[in-house]
């Protein structure tokens, strides 16, 4: 019995250790799998978009480096059943409104700089529309590469919309007010203020030359605007 008790007591030692150790191994495999997977992802690269990818891969960067992790949106904090508008802006809006009929308001929101497209805009813009059809383009916006006290004087950028008039030929009719209308809005709104400055407009336009991602874009859509633009 003594011999027994004692071959028993072994084989139980034996399966114990077995088990620790195989647990071991089990744990450090587990462990090493995922130190790999974390210095992977710290090693890569993350981009927001594919068009991104690939001019990272074509500049050289190893394509399996590359992740894309597109820019996410807060959906509740740009939920168009419950945003509210911007009450400054509602109220300028209110008062256009007022004297059109069948207004239409589109909205576009951008630094002043070439890649924009600022010009585009206002050309296209122009072009398209009449005075007499009710229009209105609100640009929100600061002029980029002058003093922080310039940037946002709206004048200041009015000014810079009639020099385009002018190039364009059309400074006579910019004075006289026949062009379609403009609204200028330059004040820095914090980023909780974002949504309420986008909910009250009809479209979102961005004629812009080159963008990384577009995040103005897939915002003005989760809070169903219509959406214009050219890349």
């Amino acid at each position: 019995m003594s011999n027994i008790f004692l071959f028993s007591y072994l084989f139980c030692i034996f399966i114990f250790l077995c088990d620790f150790i195989l647990l071991y191994f089990i744990l450090y495999f587990v462990l090493y799998f995922i130190l790999i997977f974390i210095l992977f992802f710290i090693s890569s690269k993350k981009v927001p978009a594919n068009f991104l990818l690939d001019v990272f891969a074509k500049s050289g960067v190893r394509r399996e480096k590359l992740r894309v992790i597109p820019i996410p949106i807060d959906i509740h904090s740009w939920d168009p059943m419950i945003v509210e508008p911007l009450p400054a802006v509602d109220q300028i809006l209110q008062r256009i409104n007022a004297e059109l009929t069948s207004p239409f308001n589109f909205l576009s929101v951008f630094k002043w700089e070439k890649r924009k497209g600022w010009d585009v805009l206002l050309e296209a813009y122009w072009k398209e529309f009449k005075r007499e059809e009710n229009t209105t383009l609100f640009i929100q916006t600061y002029l980029y590469g002058v003093s922080a006290f310039m940037a946002r004087d709206p004048e200041m950028v009015m000014e810079e919309v009639e020099k385009h008039a002018m190039k364009l030929g059309l400074q006579d009719q910019f004075k006289r007010g026949l062009l379609p209308r403009i609204e200028i809005l330059t004040k820095e709104l914090p980023e909780s203020d974002m949504p309420r400055l986008f909910k009250p407009f009809d479209a979102f336009v961005l004629p812009t030359r080159g963008e990384g991602f577009g995040t103005s874009l897939s915002l003005s859509l989760s809070l169903s605007l219509s959406l214009s633009l050219s890349l």
